[in-house]
């Protein structure tokens, strides 16, 4: 049979007192949210002390409502939900949020969904499918957040909607979100930052992010390997470490995104989330391990516990401003000392860690107790065993027949009321003119009266019947109904006896229906019994018929007068009026058995709808008490926990709870209660659980006010005897025995490295703080804890409304992780399963590839920092020489910048500059007319010096990104130094951004380095063409034509004739026709220029050939001296560029450029050297050289083979003309002369200058 959980201890239920609730603290509504197993099993917990510690808005409702503290449970998995009980289980339908997908395999499988979804570019989907569980996230971080994110818009939503319902009627805006998640579980660890921001975002739209703080209570993976279950099963612990160390690193990382530089940015589908906040203000961990390593007994439940109590803190009503704490003020006062800890290590002091323990007189239990012995009593005095001797058939015969419900009872009542049937008289012979009637047919009068008779019997019977099938009233209260109507008259009958404490409501249900002696069978027995009375009349009515024709021939034969006349006539009178009385029994039994099926129904429905409903609630009632009383009998009632002791236990006052419940008079206590049940059958035939147990509860209390109204200090007056109900005495023995002991069994839990001061008295590493909440209205107790605060650092008193505990809530904020001493073993089972399967999905963030937001492109394993400073653990941290070395070069280029101030260092930064556009730069650029533009280059150089040295001013777009320095400076720079270096090595953005602006300075510098090489290019280029060109013009390179002739067109050989160190004569080939000269054929002179250049300055022949210039370039050019460059004019010229143009398109554009580049810079190099001469001599020269006059002295010079040139006197020594080409050749030391004689050739003889000095 079903027990209520509403009144089960084991449930969280039993007697509650309203009286011992507080009331709800109004200065700020509240939403607490649950997230995946272990944030759901906290989230219950919370609603359970809110619905036993604090008074409901409706007190007198069956279902407590508390509209201003919501409840909202996250899951992918609805096992949990469903198995709640207790009155305070979490609503499915208006609590529970469901991110459960029933087709979450298949949905996974389809990958190409998932990859086209921008709002799931992070997620690994390729290796997630082989990890799938039938049964939520299945411990995947990333499934759970896959399925979170599938439905992210309802749930802010349905944030929204849980916020403004809390917010509903509040006198301010202020509003407190609690998340309790684990985070290492699939859901929990894979839902609880999204959650944290979507909530966030929700509070945003709603225009209430000012007036909100959204609080995380984040339970360490400790907390979930303390399980037994999960204890003894080594791959479960790893995987839980190494989920818990990614949303670690992850949460570290977010907690800090503006000193990090960094954003959280997420596509949700329907909104997106761009934000620097961290995920929560206050960050609280909860660890189930004690700081020497062992888990603490049932850690997980102390642990929720904890959570739980937390938030209740700051939901009770509390006396302000002298004793009380709100959350906003222990949140500003958190803020502001954790802001001046020192640091000696570079890491994030935003975690707070938590411990309680609380002190209680179990109220609950002796309300409860004292109700179990009520019920107890109640079962002794008249439960089901004491009927067995009560009830038999005839003791039932009896109640029928007091009753009134026997067939000859209902008849009477039915037919109550009859009149006597009267004949008319008929005169004798007009009666004998009827004749003999018909079967059933009587003579007119007679027919009428007696019609009109039954008529009027049955309308009385009518009548009757309309009282006596009366309905009960709505109201099913006895007093209501009336004795007119069967149903009525039973029904007080009923109650009566149920009332009655010699009988009982047991009684009065059996009496009704028990299958067999009860009263639906009399009924039925009546039924039966009206029945055969109604066939035995239509049997007579028959009879009575064939009397009434046979008196009709009587008197109709007899025509005599006298006696025997008479006779006849009043034998026929009988026998009609015999026949009509039948006829009208026959109907009146056909209405009582009509109405007795009436009441047989009326009585089913009594049974079913009240009184089998009765018998119900009251077999429940005793057997969810004795449950609630084995239960106390058991160690697990009065077994202190590692969370909870009892100021008072049960057995203290068991002695004094038995003899009230002994005292109780058992007569009155039947009828009492009977009576309470029965005055409100509203609140019971609806089988509601928790209408029940209020109602119930609300009994009891009255039952036992007494004890039940007892206040902390009467029970504790109690406790200590020796006290002599002394106050100043009782406020000692509290402050010694409970306060001292609950303040220590608080500290706050947690695995502590060894090499962290933990706690520390002077508060110097972290800040210690507590809560110390004591009832309101126990003076002496509050006494005492105003005592022990002035004893204690950091301790806050609470008065509250809390009225049968004493509670402590202890803190311990400025904690940062590396503090945790499993931080080394988790990242060992995270870096294992790196490559594992294990490892698929554990970050938030993957790096896909997919995607324009570059939400694929995260990689969080590999880019998130060590939650570790260096300094504290260096090895721990990855790549930190590297970072190291970034650092320091970063200080080097003043990338890290600090700024002074009168010579003292402030404020570190990270200097940051605009994106910068610089391009490589070719020499083209910086040449006019193929010179050097030297003005423009150095312009550029000064723009990349001036860009160099002013990069960070802001009005160029610079920014400084603050780096924390605020290491420990009481103990030196060295601190200072390693802390600020510690958070540089934290944050990874930090370090791109000096990565890229050591990169941009390198690249100005690159760049000015290579305007540097072009200006020495160019300007060397320019020397070189200067040279080259001199050397064409001077006529010291020869350059032949295929048949050895002068020629600088169709150049098919070009050398420079010299002697090497050995004195031999040497040719340093410039151009010939050879696959080694890649353009000798098009463009000789271009490959001649190459060839030069291809030549070291001082290696040989190249250093005389410069040498030889040099000395020519300063003498005075002769009047015949240009001869050559004349030549080469009408060959190039800017005619002859644009075809080159033309004839260089099929060239790489960089062989194009320079081909292109030499020939420009040619033709300019001719145009200058033109510019010595005057234009008379350079024309005449130019028509001399082309039709030349006899000069007073020739000579015939040949280059070699049949090829001869003439060399004029009065026109040059230095030059030749070709008269086959029509063109002037220079003279060079290779060329032969023939000899006056002209039979023999002989050395041409050149002088320094080069003129022809033979003969």
């Amino acid at each position: 049979m079903p027990k209520y959980d509403s009144l089960l201890l084991n449930c969280g239920g039993g007697i509650i007192n309203h009286s011992q609730q507080s009331k709800q603290y109004r200065g700020a509504a509240a939403l607490a949210i649950g997230i995946g197993g272990t944030g759901v099993a906290a989230l219950a917990e919370l609603k359970q002390k809110v619905y036993q510690q604090l008074e409901p808005d409706n007190p007198d409702s069956p279902v407590p409502e508390y509209q201003h503290i919501q409840f909202l449970a996250i899951d992918s998995d609805t096992t949990d939900i469903d198995g709640m009980r207790g009155k305070a289980k979490l609503d499915r339908d208006q609590e529970f949020f469901s991110i459960n997908n029933p087709n979450l395999a298949v949905a996974l499988r389809a990958k190409d969904l998932i990859k086209g979804n921008a709002s799931l570019n992070w997620m690994d989907i390729d290796h997630i499918d082989g990890l799938l569980s039938t049964q939520g996230a299945g411990g995947v971080r990333q499934v759970g957040r896959y399925l979170l994110i599938s439905k992210a818009g309802a749930l802010k939503n349905a944030i929204e909607s849980k916020c403004w319902q809390a917010l509903n009627g509040m006198n301010g805006p202020n509003l407190d979100v609690y998340i309790f998640a684990g985070i290492s579980g699939g859901t929990g660890g894979g839902c609880f930052l999204d959650t944290c921001y979507i909530a966030q975002k929700a509070l945003e739209n709603m225009g209430m992010a000012q007036f909100a703080n959204v609080m995380g209570l984040f339970f360490l993976p400790d907390v979930i390997t303390s399980k037994p279950q999960v204890a003894s099963d080594p791959a479960k612990v790893k995987y839980n470490s190494s989920n818990g160390y990614a949303a670690m690193k992850e949460l570290d990382y977010l907690m800090s995104l503006k000193d990090a530089d960094d954003w959280f940015r997420q596509d949700y589908g329907t909104f997106k989330i761009e934000t620097q906040e961290p995920p929560v203000k206050m960050c609280h961990l909860i660890s189930a391990t004690k700081s020497d390593g062992s888990v603490v007994p049932n850690g997980f439940q102390y642990c929720i516990n904890v959570a739980a109590d937390y938030v209740m803190a700051y939901l009770a009503d509390v006396q302000l401003p002298k004793y009380g704490l709100t959350m906003r003020g222990h949140l500003a006062e958190v803020v502001n000392v954790v802001s001046g800890l020192p640091r000696m290590h570079g890491a994030n002091l935003s975690y707070h860690i938590l411990g309680a323990a609380s002190a209680e007189i179990p109220v609950t239990q002796i309300s409860t107790y004292l109700a179990a012995g009520f019920m107890r009593r109640f079962k002794e005095a008249v439960g089901k065993d004491q009927l067995q001797l009560k009830l038999s058939k005839a003791v039932v015969d009896d109640w029928v027949e007091d009753i009134g419900l026997t067939a000859q009872q209902v008849y009477n009542d039915v037919t109550h009321g009859r009149q006597d049937l009267v004949l008319p008289d008929i005169d004798m012979e007009d009666l004998r003119s009827y004749g003999v009637m018909p079967k059933g047919v009587l003579p007119g009068p007679w027919a009428k009266s007696g019609n009109t008779w039954c008529d009027g019997c049955e309308g009385k019977r009518k009548t009757n019947r309309a009282a006596l099938e009366g309905e009960l009233p709505r109201s099913l209260l006895d007093e209501d109904a009336t004795n007119d109507s069967l149903i009525g008259r039973t029904f007080r009958k009923l109650c009566d006896i149920a009332k009655n404490p010699e009988l009982g409501p047991y009684y009065a249900a059996f009496l009704l229906s028990r299958n067999g002696d009860d009263l639906k069978a009399a009924v039925e027995g009546a039924i039966q019994e009206i029945q055969g009375q109604k066939r035995d009349q239509q049997t007579y009515l028959d009879s009575a018929a064939d009397r009434l024709v046979q008196a009709s021939t009587n008197f109709c034969a007899k025509r005599f007068f006298g006696i025997g006349d008479k006779r006849a006539y009043n034998d026929y009178v009988e026998a009609v009026r015999d026949y009509i009385r039948t006829y009208n029994r026959v109907r009146e039994c056909t209405d009582v058995e009509n109405t007795l099926r009436k009441f047989r129904e009326q009585l089913e429905n009594l049974n079913s709808g009240y009184f089998a409903l009765l018998t119900e609630v009251l077999d429940n009632l005793l057997e969810t008490f004795e449950a609630d009383e084995e239960w106390l009998g058991t160690p697990a009632a009065s077994a202190p926990t590692a969370y909870t002791k009892r100021s008072l236990r049960l057995s203290d006052v068991k002695p004094k709870l038995d003899k009230a419940i002994k005292g109780l008079n058992g007569k009155q206590l039947v009828r009492n209660f009977t009576e309470y049940l029965m005055r409100a059958p509203e609140k019971w035939r609806t089988r509601d659980d928790r209408r029940i147990g209020l109602y119930i509860s609300e009994f009891m209390v009255t039952v036992f006010q007494t004890q039940t109204n007892r206040s902390l200090e009467d029970y504790l007056y109690e406790k200590y005897p020796e006290t002599g109900h002394n106050s100043a005495q009782l406020a000692q023995a509290v402050s010694n025995d409970i306060l001292d002991g609950v303040y220590n069994d608080a500290k706050p839990m947690f695995w502590c490295s060894p090499t962290f001061p933990l706690g520390r008295d002077d508060n110097t590493a972290t800040y210690d703080s507590g809560i110390l909440s004591v009832p309101a209205n126990a003076s002496a107790v509050c006494d005492a804890a105003q005592q022990f605060e002035a004893a204690h650092c950091g301790l806050h008193v609470r008065r509250t409304g809390l009225k049968n505990r004493i509670f402590a809530l202890r803190f311990c904020s400025g904690v940062p992780l590396y503090a945790y001493a499993g931080m080394s073993q988790m990242k060992k089972s995270y870096d294992e399963n790196r490559t594992t399967k294990s490892g698929v999905g554990a970050h938030l963030y993957a790096y896909t590839g997919r995607g324009e937001d570059d939400s694929g492109f995260h990689d969080w394993r590999s880019f998130l920092p060590v939650p570790v400073p260096y300094s504290y653990e260096p090895d721990l941290v990855d790549h930190a020489q590297e970072l190291l070395a970034l650092y320091d070069e970063g200080v080097e280029k003043q990338i890290i910048y600090a700024s002074n101030y009168f010579g003292y260092v402030q404020d570190y930064y990270v200097r940051q500059s605009a994106p910068q556009d610089i391009a490589e730069y070719k020499p083209e650029e910086f040449t006019v007319n193929g010179r050097l533009d030297a003005d423009r280059l150095q312009k550029e150089k000064k723009r990349l010096q001036d860009l160099l040295t002013g990069m960070y001013d802001p009005a160029n777009g610079g920014r400084l990104v603050s780096l924390k320095n605020d290491g420990f400076k009481n103990d030196g720079t060295d601190v200072v130094n390693r802390v600020r270096k510690d958070y540089f090595m934290h944050y990874p953005m930090l370090q791109r951004i000096v990565r890229q602006e050591l990169e941009k300075q390198e690249k100005i510098r690159r760049a000015m380095e290579q305007l540097d090489q072009i200006e020495k290019e160019l300007t060397q280029y320019e020397a070189d063409m200067t040279t080259f060109t001199n050397m064409v013009f001077y006529g010291m390179i020869e350059c032949l034509s295929a048949t050895g002739e002068p020629e600088y067109d169709r150049i098919n050989k070009a050398f420079y004739k010299y002697r090497d160190r050995r004195g031999m004569e040497t040719e340093k080939i410039l151009v010939e026709d050879s696959k080694a000269f890649r353009f000798g054929k098009k463009y000789p002179l271009y490959e001649m220029f190459r060839s030069y250049r291809a030549m070291e300055p001082d290696e040989e022949p190249r250093q005389e050939m410069d040498e030889r210039e040099a000395e020519l370039r300063k003498q005075t050019r002769g009047a015949n001296d240009h001869l050559i460059a004349a030549s080469l004019e009408k060959r190039w010229n800017a005619k002859a560029l644009q075809q080159l143009v033309r004839d260089t398109a099929n060239e790489t554009d960089e062989d194009k450029a320079e081909i292109r580049r030499f020939y420009e810079e040619l033709v300019s190099r001719i145009l200058g050297y033109k510019d010595v001469f005057t234009d008379e001599q350079w024309t005449r020269t130019s028509k001399v050289a082309s039709n030349p006059a006899p000069a007073a002295r020739t000579w015939t010079v040949s280059p070699g083979g049949s090829t001869s040139y003439t060399v004029y006197s009065d026109r040059s020594l230095q030059m030749a003309w070709d008269a086959v080409n029509n063109t002037w050749v220079p003279l060079t030391a290779g060329m032969w002369v023939l000899n006056k004689a002209g039979d023999d050739w002989d050395p041409i003889q050149l002088d320094a200058a080069g003129n022809i000095i033979n003969g």
